[in-house]
């Protein structure tokens, strides 16, 4: 299966300690999800909170699809960062 830069985004934050925050709350109820934060190098001020590894374009819209299945936000959403 060919890889990708593509990720999936579930929330925006201008904390770091925020971010990190709802990752660990994320990961603490859907350990599977993989939530970590995120941040784009050519994004400064925000952080990402990124579910899954990065992955090809297939995957992540399965990954999208999960997550919003699960109860996260509907404007979840997928991004690919050359990154």
């Amino acid at each position: 299966m060919p890889s990708g830069n593509w990720r999936v985004i579930a929330f925006t934050y201008h904390s770091p300690a925020l971010a990190e925050k709802k990752a660990h709350q994320i990961n603490q109820r859907w350990p599977d999800l993989h939530a970590a934060l995120f941040a784009p190098k050519a994004s400064r001020g925000y952080y990402l909170i990124a579910l899954g590894p990065r992955m090809d374009r297939e995957e992540a819209i399965r990954l999208q699809q999960t997550a919003r299945r699960r109860g996260l936000p509907r404007d979840t959403y997928i991004q690919n960062y050359d990154e």
